[in-house]
């Protein structure tokens, strides 16, 4: 699909194929078109998510660990950051209470 550079090609653009190209870009919009035509596609943020709390985890016990730093890093709360580290806690008590 590299005739695409060789024309105006903005103003045909809508919806969500100028939203992805406006925020990623021609390249990617153009993998999209050839990996994944004619698919709607739904970005949630829970697997996004799920890959922040583990990030927080694993650098919990590092030296330094500034939970400000992780918060600007990963753009969350500093709340959403110490319910990781509860939850940690809780799931770490249970299982020595039942390992």
């Amino acid at each position: 699909m590299d005739w695409l550079k060789e024309i105006e090609y903005e103003d045909l653009l809508f919806g969500d194929m100028k939203l992805i190209h406006d925020a990623c870009g021609l390249a990617v919009l153009i993998s999209l078109w050839e990996n994944m035509p004619s698919m709607t596609l739904y970005l949630s943020e829970r697997s996004l998510n799920d890959m922040k709390k583990r990030y927080i985890l694993k650098k919990k016990n590092e030296h330094g660990f500034n939970v400000k730093e992780i918060d600007l890093m990963l753009k969350v709360t500093e709340s959403f950051v110490y319910s990781v580290l509860r939850s940690d806690d809780i799931d770490e008590r249970q299982g020595k209470l039942f390992g």
